[in-house]
């Protein structure tokens, strides 16, 4: 990967998953990289077979490669502009997931800018090694009391983000200062009860 890492602007990658386990690999240029340089990537992922579903737009420098085995995803390459991108975030949770492609089959390749119909997205995905997202760190957090230490320490024992690699470590600790606990209400007496006592 350093080769990679060298020739474009930014450049990370980071293991996802806990049932279904790989690698998000996530790149960023002033432009389009160059062909031999999405060539290394679709090889290093095992895109570079007869297997690998293919969707080139010379147009607008954007491409996609897929590998399906046993109608399972086991590997998504999207590059091109920022909406080429965005349009097969679900593709991500598809794949984590582990579902059947067949349904979808007709969107792989298609620029759909949403999940199909009835699959539920899980949200921007924070801890990448226990697949923890911000909604559910955020839903956690409504309920932790203590001070931000305290309550970093029981959301990584309730859910377990933050307790493997540390890379999601400064997220945590930012949603830990955003999302504030808040008491439940006392349930409200009616009226006349108020008033008696």
């Amino acid at each position: 990967l350093p080769a990679l890492q060298n020739e474009v602007a930014y450049f990370s990658s980071v293991l996802i998953g806990r049932d279904q386990p790989g690698v998000l690999v996530r790149a960023a240029h002033h432009g389009a990289p160059s062909a031999a340089w999405l060539a290394t990537l679709d090889a290093l992922m095992g895109l570079d077979g007869d297997a690998t579903l293919r969707y080139d737009d010379a147009r607008r420098s954007s491409s996609r490669r897929m590998l399906i085995i046993d109608d399972r995803l086991m590997a998504v390459r999207l590059s091109g502009a920022t909406g080429a991108i965005t349009s097969g975030e679900w593709l991500r949770e598809w794949l984590l997931a582990d579902k059947p492609v067949a349904e979808i089959r007709r969107l792989l390749l298609s620029p759909a800018t949403h999940a199909p119909t009835g699959f539920v997205l899980a949200g921007r995905v924070v801890c990448q090694c226990f697949n923890v997202t911000e909604d559910m760190i955020t839903a956690a957090l409504a309920d932790i009391t203590g001070d931000a230490r305290e309550r970093t320490a029981a959301l990584q024992r309730q859910l377990k983000c933050g307790s493997n690699c540390g890379s999601c470590d400064p997220e945590l600790r930012q949603l830990v200062e955003r999302v504030e606990w808040v008491a439940p209400l006392a349930p409200l007496l009616p009226l006349e009860k108020q008033a008696a006592a």
